[in-house]
């Protein structure tokens, strides 16, 4: 299954991506620079640039902290979760810190979350 199964990558996901990009070119940061800020792999954050990868509300976070974008891409990652989900984003998280995220039909993400 591509990364794109959840979603085209020019669809709604996406939408958080460009805001991004924009956001870290208005800076004057690179994508290293910014991995460098954020502690995500430059490779990574293009992807969520691109739309190729879906991102999540953690790095949404961190990327606002370190451009000073005052919550803007953490408010643009929510309205893409909402569009692509309908808002159904839900963790359930085992004790160990294993978190299951469903983000669509079919589709769920899993992290690992240190505590």
């Amino acid at each position: 299954m591509s990364d794109s199964a959840w979603g085209a990558p020019h669809g709604a996901r996406a939408g958080w991506g460009p805001a991004l990009r924009a956001a870290r070119q208005a800076r004057h940061v690179s994508l290293r620079g910014l991995q460098a800020l954020v502690s995500y792999d430059f490779t990574y954050l293009g992807q969520v640039e691109r739309g190729e990868k879906p991102g999540s509300r953690e790095v949404a976070a961190r990327c606002d902290a370190a451009l000073e974008t005052g919550g803007t891409l953490t408010a643009a990652y929510e309205a893409s979760v909402e569009a692509v989900t309908g808002g159904d984003e839900l963790t359930i998280m085992s004790s160990d810190g294993l978190a299951i995220v469903p983000v669509g039909a079919n589709v769920i993400r899993i992290r690992w979350e240190d505590r």
